[in-house]
């Protein structure tokens, strides 16, 4: 009788039980003087047909290319959210930022509905590692964002990139059907606000 007392205090206990109450948006961001970079996780979405939870997509890691503009008038740099760029680094993409060698490497982006292509090349430099951002309409550049990485802050990169790894892939519910179910009833609550990324 004490056994299943127990069981059922722990059922109901909230550290077992997810709440669909709060969502939680995290992100990393690295402060330099002229520009800001964010990595920013989003998990994996799940779909429901019947009584079956599925993996609908699997998550990414946005990178935001935040520069600053010098206001005058306050005498410091401000960052003009305006002008931000942004790029969809996928889970396969990992391997090659976690592992990065000599050889830089480059992902690309097309976007068909207006010719717009997003070119990402990662390389070691001599500050560090540096992300350079193209943007081409067409074959013609418009615009380019570059924020170099001390070795630190690649390292702090490196490690959440590999721990986000079951959660960009959908595997996390796994011990919990319930957390597929909460991130499936939060999604209904409200919309992802980087869907049209």
């Amino acid at each position: 009788m004490l056994h299943m007392r127990i069981l059922r205090r722990f059922a109901s206990s909230p550290w077992t039980t997810p709440s669909i109450e709060k969502r939680v948006n995290i992100n990393h961001q690295m402060f330099h003087d002229d520009s800001v970079l964010s990595f920013v996780p989003l998990k994996a979405r799940f779909a429901q047909s019947g009584g079956t939870i599925y993996l609908k997509s699997k998550g990414v890691i946005i990178l935001e290319f935040l520069p600053k503009d010098f206001n005058q008038a306050e005498g410091r740099a401000k960052i003009n959210p305006a002008n931000k760029k942004t790029f969809t680094l996928q889970v396969e993409n990992i391997y090659d930022y976690v592992s990065i060698g000599n050889n830089p490497v480059e992902w690309r982006r097309h976007n068909n509905s207006n010719d717009e292509t997003k070119l990402l090349k990662f390389f070691r430099s001599e500050g560090g590692y540096s992300l350079k951002l193209e943007i081409l309409n067409g074959n013609t550049p418009v615009d380019k964002k570059e924020f170099t990485m001390t070795p630190s802050e690649y390292y702090i990169t490196r490690q959440l990139l590999e721990y986000s790894i079951p959660y960009l892939m959908g595997w996390y519910p796994l011990g919990d059907p319930r957390l597929a179910e909460n991130s499936l009833a939060a999604e209904e609550v409200s919309n992802n606000p980087f869907e049209s990324i």
